[in-house]
């Protein structure tokens, strides 16, 4: 039991710290932003809380997103299509 409460308290953490994180970011580069911040902080974790109640692999296919690649990293990298 001690171990379970152990990863649900570091889970909870760096989830807050990560949305936290996050929106520090979005703030500091759209400063007209900045006095919702709280709120933003808690429409993340309602959205991740909502996706992680569906289940795992229903949140894996909300919250996967594609990272674009430069074309010049993906020659360097021997890829040939994208």
């Amino acid at each position: 039991m001690i171990a379970a409460a152990a990863l649900l308290v570091d889970y909870t953490l760096d989830v807050s710290v990560s949305i936290a994180t996050g929106v520090q970011s979005l703030t500091s580069a759209v400063p007209d932003v900045a006095g919702a911040r709280v709120l933003i902080n808690l429409g993340v974790l309602v959205f991740l809380m909502l996706a992680n109640l569906r289940g795992i692999r229903a949140a894996g296919t909300v919250l996967r997103t594609r990272a674009p690649v430069h074309p010049g990293h993906a020659r360097d990298r021997g890829i040939r299509r994208l």
